[in-house]
C-alpha cells in the first residue's frame, strides 16, 4: 500500500482518494438522519459534502476513523460467507489493502490546514481520532485473526469492560 500511495495515491491530482473522503462524509451524513444534498471533489484534492440538518461533529470527523472501503470489503466477505461458507484469500489481501490504505489516508490527511479538523477543533480531533481508530483496527485484526466470531468476541469483551469499568467509577463516585 505504501508504494500504491507513492505512485498514485497520494498524489494531489488522484481524485478517487477525496472521492472516498467525501463519501464517508455522506455516509455518516444519512447515517444521523441528515439530507445529502451535494457531494463534489475535485482534481486538486479538494472537496465537499453538503447536507441539510445543521453540524455534526461525528459527520466532519468521520473520514478519519471510519475505513469505508475496509467496510466495503467487509460487507463482500461477509455476504460471500453467507452464500458460501467461506472466505477466499483474495478477500484477505482486499481487507488488508484497504485498511492499510485507510492509516495512509488518515496518516496524510491529519495536518494544521484540513478544514474538517479546524471544525471540529484539534484538541477533540486529538482525543477522538486515535482511540476511534484503535477500535476499528482492533474489530480488523479480530476479523483477520478468528474470522467473524473473532470480531463478534472482541465486542463482547469491549461490553463487559466497559460495563464493569462504569460500575467501578459509579462506584468511586458514590461510595
Amino acid at each position: 500500500m505504501v508504494f500504491a500511495w507513492i505512485i498514485f495515491i497520494g498524489r494531489k491530482d488522484f481524485v478517487a482518494s477525496t472521492i472516498e473522503h467525501e463519501m464517508t462524509h455522506a455516509i455518516f451524513a444519512l447515517l444521523t438522519f441528515h439530507n445529502v444534498t451535494n457531494i463534489e471533489a475535485d482534481y486538486d484534492g479538494s472537496g465537499v459534502t453538503a447536507y441539510r440538518g445543521g453540524r455534526n461533529w461525528l459527520i466532519t470527523i468521520a473520514p478519519y476513523f471510519f475505513p469505508t472501503l475496509s467496510v466495503a470489503m467487509f460487507v463482500v466477505i461477509f455476504i460471500t460467507y453467507l452464500l458460501t461458507g467461506q472466505v477466499a484469500s483474495w478477500m484477505n489481501l482486499g481487507l488488508g489493502m484497504t485498511t492499510g490504505y485507510h492509516f495512509l489516508a488518515v496518516i496524510f490527511e491529519i495536518h494544521p490546514k484540513q478544514t474538517d479538523l479546524q471544525k471540529v477543533g484539534f484538541f477533540w480531533a486529538f482525543l477522538f481520532i486515535p482511540s476511534a481508530n484503535l477500535l476499528i483496527y482492533s474489530l480488523i485484526f479480530a476479523f483477520v485473526d478468528k474470522g467473524f466470531t473473532g470480531s463478534w468476541h472482541f465486542l463482547k469483551v469491549l461490553y463487559y469492560t466497559t460495563l464493569h469499568d462504569a460500575e467501578v467509577i459509579l462506584h468511586i463516585f458514590t461510595g
